[in-house]
C-alpha cells in the first residue's frame, strides 16, 4: 500500500485576502452554482439565472417569471433548467433563451437528475417521472413514499430511488429502468447515511451504523453487495454517525472520506474490489460539516464550514484555503464552486460573489466527466435488420401510421419505447444499407423502401419525437447517405424538428448535403435555411451559429435563384440576432 505523506502547502486565507473579482447579484443565491464550459451558472431568489465566465464577467442574464423552486441543473452542452412554482420544469439553452415549459404533475422534492440520452428524471415524495429534450413526458409511475437522498444510478443506467420505510431495519430502494418499469425492490445491508455514484462501478453507500460499501450488479442482473467495509486502512473504524462520505475519484478507484480527531483520514479503494491503494490525512477538515465536494478528472475538491482542499490521490494537498465562517457574523456563504480554470468562487448570503484565484497556471483542473455509457443492457435482443427485401406492399403500419406519432408527441408510452425505437433504428439501419447497396449491386427484387416510398417517408418523420441524444445521429447518417433522394426535404426538415444536437452532426451532415443540392431547388434549399436556424437556436452556442453561417452563406452566390438569396440573407439575420442577443443581456 502507498502512504502519501506530502508536505500541506501553505494555507492562504480568504477571510482577509481579496478576492480577485466581485459580482452582485439582485438576490440571494438559492441552490449550488453549476460549473458550465464557459464557467459558471447560479440561480437568485430574484428569480434570475445568471450565467458568468470564471473571471467573473457576466454574459447573460435572464428574468424569469413565477415563484422559483431551489434547483438549477446543468445538462451537456451547457443547458441549464430550472423549476418554477416546484413543479414547472423549463429548460434554458446556452444562450439563457427558454425553449420550453413543461408542467410536472406532482411537486419536486429533489433536483433533477440527467440521464445517459439527455432524458430527464424527476422525483416527488411518492412520483418519478421521466422527460425527454423537448420536454414531453415519457413516463410516470407512483411509488412508495422516497427518502430524501438523490436519484442514483447503477452501470446499466437503471435508476435508483431510496425508500421512507426501512425493510427489516435496512434502507429500502426501487430500481427502475430508463423506461418505466420497477426492476427490483432490494435493501442494502442497513440504513444508509450518505450514497453516490460511480458511473462505471455503482452506488458508494455508508451506513448509519458503521461500515460501507459498493452496491452494484451481480451476474444475474439483481442489485448486491460487491464489497464491504468495516474498518479502513490504518485500522481507522467506521463508527455509527461519524459523517463519512465517498468521492467517486475516477472510473477505477473511490476515496472515502472520515473524520480522524481534527483531520480527515482519506483512504482510497478500488472499485473492482475494494482493496486499498492510498491513505492519508488532510488538516483542519470537519468531516461531519462538509458544505462542498466535487470530484474531477485529476483530482477532488472538498470543503467544510470554514477551509477548502483540493487533493488527488497522491499528494494531500496541491492547494488548501482557510474560508469565512460560512455562517459567521460579518461575511457568511451559503455556497462553494471550484471551476476548471483555477478559481474557488464563493456564493455570499449578501447576494454578491466573490471569486479567488487558487491555481495560478491557465487550464485549472477538468470537471470529471466519466464515460457513462447508453442504454444498450436494456435491448436484451439485438433487433434484427429490418428485412427490407422480403416485406411484400407496404411497410409496418407502427412505423408508418400516425397513431405512433401521436403516441410519441403526447407522450406517457413508458416501455413501449424500447420497442418502437428498436424497430425505427433497424428500419434505419436497414435503409441505409440499401442505399450503399444500390450504388455498388443490382438486385432484381426491390425493396420494400422502393415500393412504399410514402411509408418510408412517414416512418422518418418519427425520427424528431423521441426526445433523446441518439436520434441526432441517425438523422445525419441518413441525410449524408439520402445524396439527393426524394427523402432528402423530409430528412432536412426532421433535423429542424429534432434541433437538438449535442454532438453537431445534423449541422455537419446538412453542410454535405448542401453541395449536392441543385441550385435551382429553391424550396428545399429554404426548407434548409430553416433547419439550419432552428438548430442554432436550440443549441445556442457561437460553433453552432459560427457554422450554420458558413452553410448559408454560399447560397448568397449568384447562381442561387434571388427568392433564395434573399430568403438565406434573412436567415442569416436571425442566426446573427441570437449572437447579438447574449452581449445585450450581459450589458
Amino acid at each position: 500500500m502507498l502512504f502519501s505523506q506530502t508536505d500541506a502547502a501553505a494555507w492562504r486565507d480568504f477571510a482577509t485576502e481579496e478576492p480577485n473579482w466581485s459580482l452582485t447579484l439582485n438576490g440571494k443565491i438559492i441552490a449550488p452554482p453549476q460549473a458550465t464550459s464557459y464557467g459558471f451558472a447560479v440561480l437568485t431568489d430574484g428569480r434570475t439565472v445568471y450565467a458568468a465566465s470564471d473571471d467573473g464577467t457576466v454574459l447573460w442574464q435572464k428574468e424569469l417569471g413565477g415563484r422559483i423552486a431551489p434547483y438549477l441543473t446543468v445538462l451537456d452542452g451547457d443547458f441549464l433548467l430550472t423549476v418554477f412554482r416546484g413543479n414547472t420544469l423549463t429548460l434554458l439553452n446556452p444562450e439563457g433563451l427558454p425553449l420550453w415549459s413543461a408542467r410536472v404533475p406532482f411537486t419536486l422534492a429533489g433536483a433533477p437528475f440527467i440521464g445517459r440520452d439527455a432524458r430527464i428524471f424527476v422525483r416527488g415524495k411518492t412520483d418519478i417521472a421521466c422527460y425527454g429534450i423537448k420536454g414531453v413526458c415519457k413516463w410516470h409511475i407512483k411509488t412508495e413514499e422516497q427518502d430524501t437522498q438523490a436519484i442514483q444510478e447503477l452501470p446499466d443506467g437503471s435508476v435508483v430511488v431510496l425508500l421512507v420505510k426501512p425493510d427489516n431495519g435496512k434502507t429500502a430502494a426501487l430500481r427502475i429502468s430508463p423506461f418505466g418499469e420497477i426492476i427490483e425492490k432490494f435493501a442494502f445491508t442497513g440504513i444508509v447515511a450518505s450514497c453516490v455514484s460511480s458511473p462505471e462501478g455503482g452506488i458508494l453507500v455508508t451506513l448509519k451504523s458503521g461500515g460501507a460499501g459498493l452496491c452494484a450488479l451481480d451476474g444475474k442482473n439483481k442489485t448486491s453487495t460487491k464489497w464491504a467495509l468495516s474498518r479502513t486502512e490504518g485500522a481507522l473504524p467506521l463508527p455509527a454517525n461519524d459523517g463519512s462520505f465517498f468521492i467517486p475519484y475516477s472510473s477505477t478507484r473511490a476515496a472515502l472520506v472520515q473524520p480522524a480527531g481534527e483531520e480527515a483520514a482519506v483512504t482510497f479503494y478500488k472499485l473492482s474490489d475494494g482493496e486499498a491503494s492510498t491513505h492519508y490525512r488532510v488538516s483542519d477538515i470537519d468531516v461531519s460539516h462538509i458544505s462542498y465536494v466535487q470530484p474531477f478528472l485529476r483530482g477532488m475538491a472538498f470543503a467544510d464550514r470554514n477551509s477548502a482542499v483540493f487533493c488527488t490521490e497522491r499528494e494531500s494537498a496541491v492547494w488548501n484555503v482557510h474560508l469565512p465562517a460560512m455562517n459567521g457574523s460579518s461575511d457568511p456563504w451559503n455556497y462553494l464552486l471550484y471551476t476548471e480554470s483555477g478559481y474557488l468562487i464563493m456564493c455570499k448570503k449578501s447576494w454578491t460573489i466573490a471569486g479567488f484565484r487558487v491555481v495560478q497556471n491557465v487550464g485549472g483542473e477538468q470537471l470529471q466527466r466519466q464515460e457513462r455509457g447508453n442504454y444498450n443492457a436494456f435491448f436484451t435482443t439485438e433487433t434484427p435488420l429490418y428485412d427490407m427485401y422480403e416485406i411484400e406492399g407496404k411497410l409496418d403500419t407502427g412505423l408508418t401510421g400516425t397513431e405512433r406519432r401521436a403516441a410519441l408527441e403526447s407522450g406517457m408510452y413508458g416501455p413501449l419505447e424500447k420497442v418502437w425505437a428498436s424497430k425505427l433504428k433497424s428500419a434505419c439501419d436497414a435503409y441505409r444499407s440499401a442505399r450503399t447497396s444500390a450504388q455498388t449491386t443490382t438486385r432484381t427484387k426491390r425493396s420494400v423502401f422502393i415500393e412504399d416510398v410514402a411509408g418510408t417517408d412517414a416512418m422518418f418523420k418519427q425520427l424528431s419525437l423521441y426526445g433523446t441524444s441518439t436520434e441526432s445521429e441517425i438523422i445525419a447518417r441518413l441525410i449524408e447517405a439520402e445524396g439527393v433522394g426524394v427523402h432528402l426535404p423530409t430528412l432536412i426538415a426532421q433535423a429542424g424538428e429534432c434541433a437538438y444536437d449535442p454532438a453537431g452532426n445534423m449541422l455537419d451532415s446538412l453542410d454535405k448535403a448542401f453541395r449536392s443540392i441543385p441550385s435551382q431547388n429553391t424550396r428545399l434549399l429554404q426548407i434548409l435555411c430553416d433547419t439550419v436556424f432552428s438548430i442554432c437556436r436550440f443549441m445556442g452556442r457561437p460553433a453552432f451559429y459560427r457554422h450554420g453561417k458558413d452553410i448559408l452563406t454560399r447560397l448568397l452566390y449568384p447562381q442561387y435563384d434571388p427568392k433564395v438569396r434573399a430568403y438565406a440573407g434573412q436567415t442569416l439575420q436571425k442566426i446573427a440576432a441570437l449572437g447579438k442577443d447574449r452581449s445585450e443581456k450581459s450589458k
